[in-house]
């Protein structure tokens, strides 16, 4: 999930190409900034932390528990709506057990339920509001490790991306027009620059345009004044 800009955090263009990140600073010296921008100190983003652009294959998954309802190992789980659109008969799937750190089953969604249930709380068994959808999840080959009533996490691939540029999820940011950016740092300056956004799950971002392999983004913006 991208998260937005701050109300406090001001963009202002110094060319085309590059912009200057400046925070909690007077409308009245915008100006002013505008034309000694180069040589006003940013001290909010010293020791911000921040990530490199990778390139590598990528997986988005959505990741959900689930549990082991079946002698065949069939694992039940359920997703989101969102999550719902994304997913489909015979997507691919891996299943992980808590107890077998490191194994991995390959697996199949088996179904997707066509109609939303409202969710209950584990703990007190109560409706919670949210609405989900009932998966089934079939190991592709049986094994006598995945035995009924066990619980077991399920990941469901969602898309591959072969040689992509990637960042963490949490160097996504909105701007006012809803357009997906991020902050590409040099020195103390951070260029805001809009991306185009392929996919992504709550961990990475797979991105087609608007960085290069090793640029280093911010992955988080210093607190509104």
């Amino acid at each position: 999930m991208a998260t937005r800009a701050q109300p406090g955090s001001r963009v202002l263009r110094e060319s085309p190409r590059r912009w200057a990140l400046v925070f909690g600073i007077p409308a009245s010296a915008v100006g002013l900034l505008f034309l000694f921008g180069m040589f006003v100190g940013h001290d909010e983003l010293a020791g911000l932390p921040t990530a490199r652009v990778r390139r590598g294959d990528v997986a988005i998954t959505i990741d959900e528990p689930g549990l082991i309802t079946a002698a065949s190992g069939r694992i039940d789980t359920q997703v989101g709506v969102t999550d719902r659109r994304r997913i489909r008969p015979d997507s691919r799937a891996r299943i992980h057990l808590n107890s077998l750190p490191g194994v991995v089953f390959e697996g199949r969604v088996e179904r997707v339920s066509e109609v939303a249930r409202e969710k209950r709380s584990r703990m007190t068994g109560r409706p919670t509001g949210i609405e989900v959808f009932d998966v089934s999840v079939a190991p592709v080959e049986r094994d006598a490790r995945l035995r009924e009533g066990l619980a077991a996490a399920v990941e469901i691939l969602v898309s591959e991306h072969p040689a992509a540029l990637y960042v963490p999820v949490a160097g996504i940011f909105l701007d006012d027009q809803d357009q997906p950016t991020v902050y590409v740092r040099s020195g103390r300056w951070a260029e805001a620059r809009p991306v185009e956004l392929l996919a992504s799950d709550d961990r990475v971002a797979v991105l087609a345009s608007g960085v290069a392999e090793g640029d280093e983004i911010l992955v988080a913006l210093p607190p509104a004044n």
